[in-house]
Protein backbone atom coordinates (compact mmCIF):
# COMPACT_ATOMS: atom_id res chain seq x y z
CA UNK A 1 0.00 0.00 0.00
CA UNK A 2 0.97 3.94 -0.88
CA UNK A 3 2.40 5.58 1.94
CA UNK A 4 0.29 7.84 3.68
CA UNK A 5 1.88 10.09 6.13
CA UNK A 6 2.52 13.83 5.69
CA UNK A 7 5.73 13.68 6.87
CA UNK A 8 7.00 17.32 8.81
CA UNK A 9 9.28 19.05 6.33
CA UNK A 10 12.31 19.18 9.27
CA UNK A 11 12.53 15.59 9.74
CA UNK A 12 12.88 14.98 6.34
CA UNK A 13 16.85 15.92 4.63
CA UNK A 14 16.83 15.71 0.54
CA UNK A 15 18.44 18.03 -1.08
CA UNK A 16 16.41 21.09 -2.58
CA UNK A 17 14.32 19.88 -6.24
CA UNK A 18 14.94 21.98 -9.27
CA UNK A 19 11.19 22.84 -9.85
CA UNK A 20 9.96 24.19 -13.24
CA UNK A 21 6.71 24.86 -14.62
CA UNK A 22 4.64 21.63 -16.17
CA UNK A 23 4.51 21.32 -19.60
CA UNK A 24 1.71 20.09 -21.93
CA UNK A 25 4.27 19.91 -25.07
CA UNK A 26 5.86 16.57 -23.38
CA UNK A 27 5.11 13.26 -25.53
CA UNK A 28 3.81 10.52 -23.58
CA UNK A 29 5.54 7.54 -23.53
CA UNK A 30 2.24 4.89 -22.53
CA UNK A 31 4.11 1.69 -22.94
CA UNK A 32 7.33 2.92 -21.48
CA UNK A 33 5.21 4.23 -18.44
CA UNK A 34 3.35 0.82 -17.93
CA UNK A 35 6.89 -1.14 -17.96
CA UNK A 36 6.96 0.47 -14.94
CA UNK A 37 4.17 -0.49 -13.21
CA UNK A 38 4.87 -3.34 -10.20
CA UNK A 39 2.45 -6.60 -10.76
CA UNK A 40 -1.05 -6.31 -9.59
CA UNK A 41 -0.74 -2.25 -9.53
CA UNK A 42 -4.62 -1.28 -9.34
CA UNK A 43 -6.87 1.93 -9.10
CA UNK A 44 -10.44 2.29 -7.82
CA UNK A 45 -13.21 2.26 -10.83
CA UNK A 46 -14.30 5.68 -9.98
CA UNK A 47 -11.73 6.76 -11.66
CA UNK A 48 -12.50 4.74 -14.94
CA UNK A 49 -15.95 6.39 -14.72
CA UNK A 50 -14.98 10.12 -14.56
CA UNK A 51 -12.82 9.43 -17.55
CA UNK A 52 -15.22 7.38 -19.28
CA UNK A 53 -17.96 10.04 -18.53
CA UNK A 54 -16.19 13.20 -19.26
CA UNK A 55 -14.83 11.24 -22.87
CA UNK A 56 -18.79 10.90 -23.90
CA UNK A 57 -19.02 14.43 -25.40
CA UNK A 58 -16.27 13.15 -27.61
CA UNK A 59 -16.83 9.31 -28.31
CA UNK A 60 -18.80 6.68 -27.10
CA UNK A 61 -17.66 4.06 -24.41
CA UNK A 62 -17.66 1.32 -27.04
CA UNK A 63 -15.19 2.80 -29.34
CA UNK A 64 -13.34 4.16 -26.58
CA UNK A 65 -12.36 1.04 -24.88
CA UNK A 66 -11.44 -0.36 -28.64
CA UNK A 67 -9.31 2.89 -28.77
CA UNK A 68 -7.33 2.28 -25.51
CA UNK A 69 -7.80 -1.10 -26.73
CA UNK A 70 -9.41 -3.02 -23.43
CA UNK A 71 -12.73 -4.62 -22.81
CA UNK A 72 -15.51 -2.57 -22.84
CA UNK A 73 -17.09 -3.40 -19.11
CA UNK A 74 -18.58 -1.92 -16.01
CA UNK A 75 -16.82 0.06 -13.19
CA UNK A 76 -17.82 -0.58 -10.07
CA UNK A 77 -17.09 2.75 -8.06
CA UNK A 78 -14.39 0.90 -5.58
CA UNK A 79 -13.63 -2.36 -6.99
CA UNK A 80 -9.86 -2.41 -7.76
CA UNK A 81 -8.96 -2.57 -11.71
CA UNK A 82 -5.79 -2.64 -13.62
CA UNK A 83 -4.18 1.04 -13.69
CA UNK A 84 -2.39 -0.22 -16.89
CA UNK A 85 -6.45 -0.36 -17.95
CA UNK A 86 -7.37 2.75 -16.92
CA UNK A 87 -3.60 4.34 -18.03
CA UNK A 88 -4.57 3.39 -22.01
CA UNK A 89 -8.43 4.32 -21.62
CA UNK A 90 -7.03 8.12 -19.96
CA UNK A 91 -4.51 8.46 -23.27
CA UNK A 92 -7.33 7.67 -25.93
CA UNK A 93 -10.08 9.64 -23.55
CA UNK A 94 -7.44 13.05 -23.87
CA UNK A 95 -6.40 12.63 -27.62
CA UNK A 96 -10.52 12.50 -28.14
CA UNK A 97 -11.15 15.48 -25.56
CA UNK A 98 -8.47 17.30 -27.36
CA UNK A 99 -7.63 16.53 -30.73
CA UNK A 100 -6.46 19.55 -31.91
CA UNK A 101 -3.96 19.69 -28.80
CA UNK A 102 -1.04 17.20 -27.04
CA UNK A 103 -2.47 14.28 -25.23
CA UNK A 104 -0.30 15.57 -22.75
CA UNK A 105 -2.70 18.96 -22.68
CA UNK A 106 -5.73 16.30 -22.55
CA UNK A 107 -4.41 14.23 -19.55
CA UNK A 108 -3.90 17.38 -17.29
CA UNK A 109 -7.80 18.43 -17.83
CA UNK A 110 -8.58 15.10 -17.05
CA UNK A 111 -7.00 14.98 -13.97
CA UNK A 112 -8.52 18.38 -12.56
CA UNK A 113 -11.70 16.45 -12.36
CA UNK A 114 -10.34 13.51 -10.32
CA UNK A 115 -10.45 15.27 -7.00
CA UNK A 116 -14.39 15.86 -7.62
CA UNK A 117 -14.74 12.94 -8.68
CA UNK A 118 -13.48 11.10 -5.04
CA UNK A 119 -15.67 13.79 -3.86
CA UNK A 120 -18.78 12.64 -5.27
CA UNK A 121 -17.66 9.23 -3.53
CA UNK A 122 -19.16 8.46 0.25
CA UNK A 123 -15.23 7.87 1.27
CA UNK A 124 -14.19 11.24 0.07
CA UNK A 125 -16.62 12.92 1.25
CA UNK A 126 -15.86 11.45 4.91
CA UNK A 127 -12.14 11.69 4.41
CA UNK A 128 -11.94 15.47 2.89
CA UNK A 129 -15.22 16.69 2.43
CA UNK A 130 -15.74 17.45 5.79
CA UNK A 131 -12.57 19.82 5.46
CA UNK A 132 -14.78 22.40 3.01
CA UNK A 133 -12.87 25.12 1.08
CA UNK A 134 -9.70 24.74 3.48
CA UNK A 135 -7.16 23.86 1.05
CA UNK A 136 -4.11 23.79 2.93
CA UNK A 137 -6.20 20.70 5.41
CA UNK A 138 -7.10 19.40 2.14
CA UNK A 139 -4.17 19.46 0.42
CA UNK A 140 -2.22 17.93 3.66
CA UNK A 141 -4.35 15.26 3.50
CA UNK A 142 -3.97 14.51 0.09
CA UNK A 143 -1.79 11.37 0.41
CA UNK A 144 -4.48 9.44 2.44
CA UNK A 145 -6.44 9.89 -0.50
CA UNK A 146 -4.02 8.40 -2.87
CA UNK A 147 -3.80 5.44 -0.20
CA UNK A 148 -7.59 4.76 -0.20
CA UNK A 149 -7.69 4.31 -4.19
CA UNK A 150 -4.14 2.70 -5.26
CA UNK A 151 -2.67 0.06 -4.01
CA UNK A 152 1.20 0.97 -5.13
CA UNK A 153 3.44 3.55 -5.21
CA UNK A 154 4.63 5.91 -2.50
CA UNK A 155 3.16 8.73 -2.06
CA UNK A 156 3.65 11.90 0.68
CA UNK A 157 3.78 15.08 1.81
CA UNK A 158 4.38 18.49 4.03
CA UNK A 159 3.49 21.41 4.47
CA UNK A 160 6.99 23.36 3.84
CA UNK A 161 5.69 27.14 4.50
CA UNK A 162 2.51 28.06 5.50
CA UNK A 163 1.48 28.33 1.97
CA UNK A 164 3.15 24.90 -0.11
CA UNK A 165 2.42 21.91 -0.05
CA UNK A 166 5.12 19.61 -1.44
CA UNK A 167 4.35 15.87 -2.92
CA UNK A 168 6.69 13.21 -3.65
CA UNK A 169 5.62 10.87 -5.63
CA UNK A 170 7.84 6.94 -5.40
CA UNK A 171 7.59 4.40 -7.46
CA UNK A 172 5.06 5.88 -9.55
CA UNK A 173 4.41 6.29 -13.37
CA UNK A 174 1.03 7.72 -13.39
CA UNK A 175 1.30 10.72 -15.98
CA UNK A 176 3.38 12.72 -13.22
CA UNK A 177 3.72 15.64 -15.06
CA UNK A 178 0.27 15.87 -16.38
CA UNK A 179 -2.59 14.11 -15.24
CA UNK A 180 -1.28 13.96 -11.63
CA UNK A 181 -0.51 18.05 -11.99
CA UNK A 182 -4.11 18.43 -13.02
CA UNK A 183 -5.05 16.66 -9.91
CA UNK A 184 -3.35 19.36 -7.88
CA UNK A 185 -4.66 22.00 -9.61
CA UNK A 186 -8.43 20.52 -9.68
CA UNK A 187 -7.74 20.64 -5.21
CA UNK A 188 -7.04 24.90 -6.19
CA UNK A 189 -9.79 25.21 -8.69
CA UNK A 190 -12.35 23.66 -5.92
CA UNK A 191 -11.25 25.41 -2.93
CA UNK A 192 -11.63 28.59 -4.97
CA UNK A 193 -8.19 29.73 -4.24
CA UNK A 194 -5.58 31.08 -6.70
CA UNK A 195 -2.14 28.77 -6.80
CA UNK A 196 0.34 27.33 -8.74
CA UNK A 197 2.10 23.79 -9.20
CA UNK A 198 5.49 23.44 -10.31
CA UNK A 199 7.21 20.15 -10.77
CA UNK A 200 10.71 18.70 -10.11
CA UNK A 201 10.38 15.42 -12.35
CA UNK A 202 13.02 12.95 -12.02
CA UNK A 203 12.16 10.68 -14.40
CA UNK A 204 8.67 8.81 -15.53
CA UNK A 205 7.72 7.48 -11.75
CA UNK A 206 9.54 9.88 -9.41
CA UNK A 207 8.87 13.42 -8.99
CA UNK A 208 8.33 16.35 -6.59
CA UNK A 209 5.89 18.90 -7.04
CA UNK A 210 5.19 21.94 -5.13
CA UNK A 211 1.75 23.58 -5.20
CA UNK A 212 1.73 27.12 -3.84
CA UNK A 213 -1.17 28.82 -2.83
Amino acid sequence: MPASAFTPAEQRKVMVPSFREPRTDVAIDLDASMRLLPAGAAVKGIFFNDVIRRASVAISEDALAIAAGVKSRRYLAFFDYPYADWMRIAVAAAEALSPRATPAFGLRELGRHAYDAFLDTHIGRVLLGVLGLDARAVLRNGPKAYAVVLNFGEITGELVSERVARYRFRDFPGFLETYQVGVLEGVLAHCKVEGRVMIALEDLANAVIDVSF
